[in-house]
């Protein structure tokens, strides 16, 4: 707004002169007699006619009037044109824009009146957030350093930079300390500044993806498990790898990514090899295992296709930065692909949408195989070869009401017989229970005889037949008597109807 200081001191210059300087001169009224106009009147006079909207002469002019309102006219108009212009120049200054642009922004935040998500940096990864936390009907607010991104939207700290990410981070530590903040890091000395402030997550997908590498070459069964359990609904059980901790893994690729798996598989007392690019194509034929993970994605599909031509056998992980190529990935195969942004946003998603899901892999990532080639076994026995349908149910009067009056009245209930649905006792169900949370402990797979107890959090998977049986025991008081007790309550004609036409069936 300093811009339009000057236009409006030189408008508001030459209305005084114009003013005073007309009732400064000698005039006539209607009768001939000598008069000059009041301040007032020339104020009034000249406030029209400056502006270019015209009226009448107030009095007859004389010849010398004239002239000083012809003068003051063509100032006036000169002095409107450049105000005019310094104002739609302002309206047209990307600064100005900015300006606006952050008050409705600031107006369209307080006008939330509901828990929201701030995601900083709409990237590759901030995208998908965006995109997982709309489609689960989450409000959030995106805010971005660079401009362009944020024009292609149409409504956690998410960004690769950095010193970007630690300022944000450092502002929610300071400004909110109560937040949940989850951050992304692509380098080891800057997650050691960001965990300084209590982040309840920092995210190095580098770090992350070499965790998981050696997790499928040290435990095989229990890295299948968390591949299935994670999979979309109805996928079926990928392939099992084994053996491949024993030989010689090539890493090809530098910086920082080549770094981290190099660490991790190290720390696993793997027999590993860097191979810089510059180096020319590295030689497999004696390799268990490659890491293709250069910058250029083109690179990367080139040298593992060579790679697997060469050694069949080979296990070939692929590092992925764009989905430019995704199809192109698809079709060759590879036994993994790495990237950043999917892992960077699955992981986000699980730790804000579904939490209890994400503490649960993280137990079952510290299992050993024979634990889950048991959850497994059990798995495909009660939801088939297909990965099962993962609900968390919370023992309330929300969630489950008629459960809720079942336990406050003393009825008692076991696990077994909640997720049995509206089955029945004894009856083989076609649901999980994979974790109890129950007074901040957490009990992986808990057994079928513990009693449920109002506030139990459980993390349930099975097939779509057993969440509708389960819905209809969580609202029916009579079906939780049926399913407790194993015997029809007598507390409507209906279910006396239903218990006499069963004794009858049963008596046949």
């Amino acid at each position: 707004m300093r811009r339009l200081r000057l236009p409006l001191i030189i408008l508001v210059c030459i209305l005084t002169i114009a003013t005073f300087g007309m009732s400064q001169i000698d005039g006539v009224d209607f009768d001939g007699n000598p008069r000059r106009l009041t301040v007032f009147e020339s104020f009034y006079f000249m406030s029209y006619t400056a502006a270019t909207v015209g009226y009448t002469e107030l009095f007859p002019y004389t010849s010398a009037q004239r002239m000083w309102v012809t003068a003051s006219i063509y100032a006036g108009v000169l002095g409107w044109a450049f105000a005019l212009g310094t104002f739609f120049s302002i309206l047209g200054d990307q600064t100005f824009k900015d300006a606006l642009g952050l008050q409705r922004f600031r107006r369209a935040v307080h006008r939330i009146n509901e828990p929201f998500h701030i995601v900083a940096g709409f990237g590759n990864a901030g995208r998908l957030v965006s995109n997982g936390l709309n489609n689960l009907g989450h409000r959030f607010v995106v805010i971005d350093s660079q401009r362009s991104r944020i024009d292609v939207l149409t409504a956690d700290q998410l960004e690769s930079d950095p010193p970007i990410n630690l300022a944000v981070l450092m502002s929610a530590h300071l400004l909110r300390p109560e937040l949940s903040v989850i951050a992304r890091s692509g380098q080891q000395d800057a997650e050691e500044q960001m965990y300084a402030f209590d982040p309840d997550a920092v995210i190095n997908p580098y770090d992350r993806y070499g965790g998981y590498l050696v997790l499928a070459l040290q435990r095989p069964i229990t890295h299948q498990l968390l591949t299935w359990v994670l999979a979309a609904n109805g996928s079926e059980m990928p392939p099992r790898r084994e053996g491949l901790a024993a030989g010689k893994w090539i890493i090809y690729g530098d910086g920082e990514f080549a770094q981290e798996v190099f660490s991790d598989l190290t720390r696993a007392e793997l027999e590993v090899v860097i191979v810089n690019p510059a180096d020319g194509v590295p030689d497999v034929t004696d390799a268990v295992g490659l890491v293709v993970g250069t910058s250029v994605d083109t690179d990367n599909l080139s040298t593992a296709s060579r790679a697997r031509l060469s050694n069949p056998d080979l296990f070939v992980a692929v590092r992925q930065r764009t989905h430019t190529n995704a199809l192109l990935l698809e079709a060759l195969d590879f036994d993994s692909v790495f990237s950043p942004t999917d892992l960077v946003a699955q992981e986000v998603l699980a730790r804000l949408t579904t939490p209890h899901l994400w503490r649960f892999i993280t137990k079952v990532a510290e299992q050993e195989d024979a634990w889950s080639e048991e959850l497994i076994t059990r798995l495909e026995a009660t939801c088939g070869s297909r990965s099962p349908r993962i609900r968390r149910l919370i023992v309330n009067e929300v969630e489950a009401p008629a459960v809720t009056r079942w336990l406050r009245g003393g009825g008692k209930l076991a696990l077994g017989e909640l997720v049995s649905g509206s089955s029945g006792p004894n009856t083989p169900t076609a649901a999980v229970v994979l974790m109890m949370a129950r007074n901040g402990e957490d009990v992986l797979t808990p057994a079928d005889d513990i009693q449920v107890r109002e506030g139990d959090v459980l993390l349930i998977a099975g097939r779509s037949v057993a969440f509708a049986d389960l819905d209809e025991l969580l609202r029916q008081d009579s079906t939780v008597a049926f399913v407790a007790t194993g015997e029809y309550p007598d507390d409507t004609a209906v279910w006396r109807m239903i218990r006499r036409w069963s004794e009858r069936r049963k008596a046949s």
